[in-house]
C-alpha cells in the first residue's frame, strides 16, 4: 500500500477540499491509505466526511509558530514514511511540507488549483520568492487544472494539464429538481439567475448584485440566487439593499443540494476575477445551463456555445444585455450531460489519471 498525504483542507469548504474529498472517496483502498495535514486553527471542513476514509495529522498552525510548525512536519514525515505528499494549493506562500516531504524521501505532487490571488501583499511576495527557490528536482511532480493555473504557479516550469471531473450524473437536468426548487422559493415562471460559491472579493458577487439591478429595471419580477457563505456575505447583502433588489435576491447560505440548484436556474453568472478550472462552470454546462463568465477565466471550461466570456471591462448594461439574450429553453438542456460524459470530464477519468501519476512516481 502507497501511504497518500493531502494538503490543502482549510475550515471553508471550497474548490481544493471538494476535490480531496472526491479523490478520497474514489480512490481504491486497497492500494492507498490516505492521510490529510490540519494546520487549521479552528476545526477543518467536512472533518466528519474525510475521517470516513483518511487520517488527521494536526500540525501547530505556522501563525502560531513557525518554527514549531517546521518541527512537527519534520516529525510527521519522519515517523510515517509518506509515498506522496499532494500539495494542492492557489500560491506558494508556504511550502513547508514540501521541504519536509523531501527532507524525508517523500516525494511530492504539487498541484496548482487556481489562477491568481488577491491576498496581503506579503502572500504575493512570499509567493514570487517560494517560486523562485523551490527546487527543480525530478521528486516534484507539477500538475496544474488549467493551462492559466500552470503559469501562474510554475512560470515556465514543466507541468501537466488534468482538468477537473465531476460526477456527471449528479449534475443532470431533471424537471424534478427544477420543481422542487423552484416550489421552495415560490418561484414560477419568473427569469431565475444564479451564481455559486465562497462570498470574497474575488468571486465578484457585489457586481453580479449590480448586473441585477439593470436587470430588473427590464424584467422586474426576475430573481436571482447567491449560494454560499463568506466574509463578504453580510456585505453583500447590505449592497443588495442600497441596490433597492434585496426582495429580488435569495441568499441562500449553504446548500447540500447545489446540483438541483443548477436545473432551477435559467443563467448562471459568474464574473469571478480569477479562477484554476471553476468546477461552478463545468457543472452549470452538464446541466445544459446558459453561463456568462468573465474573460479572464481560462478558455478550456468553456464547452459550448452557450457559455459565453465577457470582459470585466464591460459595463453591468452590458453584462445584462448579453444575459437577457441567452436562450433559456428547457427542451434543449436535457442532452448536455451525455455530451459532457463525451468529452471526458467524468470525476471517474480524473481520478484514473491522478492513481497513473501516483504509480508513475512511486
Amino acid at each position: 500500500m502507497k501511504n497518500i498525504i493531502y494538503y490543502g483542507i482549510s475550515q471553508n469548504r471550497g474548490g481544493i477540499e471538494n476535490y480531496i474529498l472526491r479523490i478520497s472517496q474514489n480512490l481504491d483502498n486497497s492500494l492507498y491509505r490516505i492521510y490529510y495535514i490540519d494546520e487549521n486553527e479552528q476545526r477543518p471542513c467536512m472533518q466528519e466526511e474525510f475521517q470516513k476514509f483518511g487520517e488527521f495529522c494536526k500540525i501547530t498552525p505556522r501563525r502560531k509558530g513557525i518554527n514549531k510548525n517546521r518541527r512537527e512536519l519534520d516529525q510527521l514525515f519522519r515517523e510515517k514514511k509518506f509515498d506522496i505528499l499532494h500539495f494542492n494549493v492557489n500560491t506558494l506562500s508556504y511550502v513547508e511540507p514540501i521541504y519536509a516531504a523531501l527532507r524525508h524521501g517523500c516525494k511530492v505532487l504539487l498541484h496548482s488549483r487556481n489562477a491568481g490571488n488577491q491576498e496581503r501583499a506579503i502572500t504575493l511576495l512570499l509567493h514570487r520568492i517560494n517560486q523562485f527557490l523551490l527546487p527543480d528536482t525530478k521528486d516534484i511532480f507539477r500538475l496544474a487544472v488549467s493551462r492559466e493555473a500552470g503559469e501562474w504557479l510554475f512560470k515556465k516550469n514543466n507541468y501537466q494539464i488534468i482538468h477537473n471531473g465531476i460526477d456527471i450524473s449528479n449534475f443532470s437536468y431533471q424537471d424534478k429538481k427544477r420543481d422542487r426548487i423552484r416550489h421552495e422559493w415560490n418561484i414560477g415562471k419568473e427569469l431565475l439567475i444564479g451564481n455559486i460559491g465562497i462570498f470574497l472579493p474575488v468571486k465578484n458577487q457585489k457586481f453580479v448584485l449590480e448586473i441585477f439591478r439593470v436587470i430588473c429595471d427590464k424584467r422586474p419580477k426576475s430573481r436571482l440566487i447567491l449560494v454560499g457563505e463568506g466574509p463578504q456575505l453580510e456585505n453583500c447583502k447590505e449592497y443588495a439593499k442600497h441596490l433597492k433588489v434585496y426582495d429580488n435576491v435569495i441568499f441562500t447560505g449553504r446548500r447540500d443540494d447545489v446540483q438541483d440548484i443548477y436545473s432551477a436556474l435559467d443563467v448562471l453568472l459568474f464574473p469571478s476575477m480569477y479562477e484554476g478550472f471553476p468546477n461552478v462552470v463545468l457543472e452549470a454546462q452538464t446541466a445544459g445551463l446558459p453561463c456568462c463568465i468573465s474573460d479572464v477565466i481560462t478558455p478550456e471550461v468553456v464547452l459550448f456555445p452557450t457559455t459565453e466570456r465577457i470582459s470585466l471591462n464591460k459595463t453591468a448594461e452590458e453584462w445584462a444585455k448579453k444575459l437577457l439574450e441567452k436562450d433559456c429553453t428547457i427542451d434543449k438542456r436535457k442532452s448536455y450531460a451525455a455530451r459532457v460524459e463525451q468529452m471526458g470530464y467524468s470525476h471517474k477519468n480524473e481520478i484514473k489519471r491522478i492513481e497513473k501519476i501516483y504509480n508513475l512516481m512511486s
